[in-house]
């Protein structure tokens, strides 16, 4: 017959994750509703819990101990923003070795001012595609994260500012265009350098629409016409110009000289011959004398008979 002796071994801590932050419900500026939980060892019975401010565990207060014969317990009332350790074994039949201290940090207290969002305002219609986002600010809060996206469960967010991208201030002008005529929602939460508060409720805005685009032609630029009058007045006769007086004040009589004919030389150029064409009229001629030879010379032969 063979023994195995399941108790040599500590137990496995389940939840929450070692270090997890910002955890709890907050009522009346306390947390609660934190479960612990590890998982069953083969043969005990019964199992101790301990909950401590410090890793040691020297001081334990009261109620933050206990036995119990299933594998989870729900913490007691903790403190807001406060770090607490935890650690559990198999008490019975035998004792096991304590697990590892796993740590958790409460979320913050945002009780006092209700952390929600306040611009855009819940349900606002025709808001910038660059919104400025304002929300209640958080006593003890270094910073805030924000979330935007086009669905109220945050899937797939547009804008995304936690962590080492999270925001000094409560406020924040966008720095990215969303898109026109879309439904948004958003939230917040404040953060420290330990913790983090629960995410505030969602608000909801609608962008506006996109603006028109003006596809009328430009407007033409009246003709300005300058009266005759006024611009022959205005004129400083040249040289060869007389000006004689007129019967009417408004009235001079302008006199201009003839223009001295310049004579025009046409040259009237004719297109250069080719030179097979000289030839071919040559020729003609040739032949055209000759034939007049030949009657010549019949003719003279005729009169002698």
């Amino acid at each position: 017959m063979t023994y195995r002796d399941t108790m040599t071994s500590p137990a496995t801590q389940v939840l929450p994750d070692n270090g997890t932050s910002g955890i709890g419900s907050l009522v009346d500026h306390t947390v609660r509703n934190i479960d612990i939980d590890w998982e069953t060892m083969e043969g005990a019975t019964n199992y101790e819990w301990q909950c401590s401010y410090s890793t040691d565990f020297s001081n334990i207060p009261a109620g933050f101990n206990g036995t119990i014969s299933v594998s989870h317990i729900r913490l007691p009332t903790l403190e807001p923003a406060t770090t607490y350790y935890w650690r559990v074994r198999a008490c019975a039949p035998v004792h096991s070795p304590w697990s590892p201290k796993w740590s958790l940090t409460t979320s913050m207290d945002t009780e006092g001012v209700n952390l929600k969002p306040e611009t855009p305002t819940a349900g606002a219609e025709s808001v910038s595609i660059k919104p400025v986002f304002q929300w209640t600010a958080v006593i003890g809060a270094e910073a805030y994260e924000l979330l935007v996206a086009t669905d109220a469960y945050f899937t797939h967010p547009v804008i995304v500012k936690i962590n080492e991208y999270s925001l000094n201030t409560n406020a924040w002008q966008c720095d990215v265009s969303l898109d026109y005529e879309t439904t948004y929602y958003w939230k917040v939460r404040a953060t420290s350098s330990s913790t983090y508060s629960t995410w505030s409720s969602a608000s909801v805005f609608t962008t506006e629409k996109a603006p028109a685009t003006d596809e009328s032609p430009p407007a033409e630029e009246p003709e300005i016409t300058t009266p005759i009058e006024d611009s022959l007045m205005a004129l400083t006769p040249p040289k060869n110009i007389n000006l004689l007086p007129s019967s009417s004040p408004s009235e001079q009589i302008i006199i201009i000289p003839q223009a001295t004919p310049v004579p025009t030389t046409i040259i009237n150029q004719l297109p250069e011959m080719p030179a097979w064409l000289i030839y071919l009229i040559g020729g003609l001629f040739g032949i055209v004398f000759l034939a007049l030879l030949i009657v010549l010379v019949i003719v003279l032969k005729i009169k002698r008979f």
